[in-house]
């Protein structure tokens, strides 16, 4: 048998030691509440239901597996600024929340990286997460048009309305009825994009 190095057996190793430690520990649980059954109750489970549920609870809770890729890294990965393509603007814009009220910020680069323009505002309002993140998109849009740029990306760190904005006409909702009226402003690009 070929030798393995301890680094290509360490991820078995843990796997094995991680599944064989959480079964010694429901297994002396589902036994113990076995022998709380016969002493309280008066009935006794067969080994084999015990041995079952054991095993079932064992295969709920896994949590992990550490033989497998993470799926969120161990450590933090740093992102860079990505220039948008030839001819087109990248539009930017955020929001953050201090004593309930919204800040919001945007900053138009173009495919340099130069700094075209930017804005921000305040207001006095309590609102949800996607709804402060749609005024701010509502905002920059408003920014954008004002800089008669023509071929525009506008990117956000909120993944929830990138999706509505991108299945437009679909949602039913008040927030549906306003991704509408902004996507009709956005019509008068002649590109648009939302990431």
């Amino acid at each position: 048998m070929p030798s393995k190095t301890a680094q290509q057996l360490m991820p078995f190793l843990l796997s094995v030691v991680s599944i064989t430690g959480f079964l010694f520990g429901i297994i002396p649980a589902n036994c113990w509440n076995n022998r709380n059954n016969y002493v309280f109750r008066g009935k006794e489970e067969e080994a084999i239901v015990v041995w079952d549920r054991a095993k079932t609870l064992c295969q709920d809770f896994r949590i992990h597996n550490l033989v497998n890729k993470l799926v969120l890294p161990v450590t933090p990965i740093c992102k860079n600024w990505e220039k948008p393509p030839y001819g087109f603007v990248k539009v930017n814009f955020d929001v953050i929340v201090s004593s309930n009220k919204i800040c919001y910020g945007v900053v138009v680069w173009d495919s340099d990286g130069f700094v075209l323009g930017g804005g921000g505002g305040f207001k006095d309002e309590v609102m949800s997460a996607e709804w402060r993140e749609l005024y701010a998109f509502e905002e920059s849009l408003k920014i954008a048009c004002s800089l008669n740029i023509t071929k525009a990306i506008f990117e956000t760190d909120c993944a929830s309305l990138v999706n509505m904005v991108k299945k437009h006409g679909n949602d039913i909702t008040i927030m549906g009825y306003h991704i509408d009226e902004a996507y009709k402003n956005m019509e008068s690009f002649n590109s648009t994009t939302v990431n």
